[in-house]
């Protein structure tokens, strides 16, 4: 748990610093970008990020203030909205994720190549145990 918080805290700072975004702004990119250009409801969207719609409007607001995702109405249920990423959006992902791929290079470093695949078959069997139905 201590090592996740603390991988966890270096990539948040990490996000701050270089891309003044916060983890869960990327969590939220991110979500979105393997949605592709397609529209998806707020609370389809919260589920995948396990929060409830109304913990992520204001965030929602924020990043469409920021012009990272645009919001409409749903054309199906005026009461609900749907989002998607502008390409500012999904730039400033690409950028965040090839920044974070680096940074895990650079972190792990040390680790011969042999002890990297290694932690990764590791990793995968902790994520299996804890999430069954993962396929990764």
């Amino acid at each position: 748990m201590k090592c996740t918080k603390t991988i966890e805290a270096e990539v948040a700072s990490q996000f701050r610093r270089s891309h003044h975004q916060s983890l869960t702004r990327f969590d939220l990119l991110s979500q979105l970008y393997r949605i592709g250009d397609d529209w998806v409801a707020i609370g389809e969207l919260a589920s995948k990020l396990m929060a409830s719609g109304g913990n992520i409007t204001g965030l929602l607001d924020r990043m469409v203030a920021d012009d990272l995702i645009e919001r409409r109405a749903n054309p199906r249920d005026r009461r609900s909205f749907q989002v998607r990423t502008t390409k500012k959006g999904r730039d400033t992902f690409k950028e965040m994720t090839n920044n974070h791929a680096q940074w895990i290079e650079d972190a792990l470093n040390e680790f011969s190549q042999k002890d990297k695949e290694q932690l990764i078959k590791l990793l995968v069997r902790v994520r299996r145990a804890f999430e069954p139905n993962t396929l990764i």
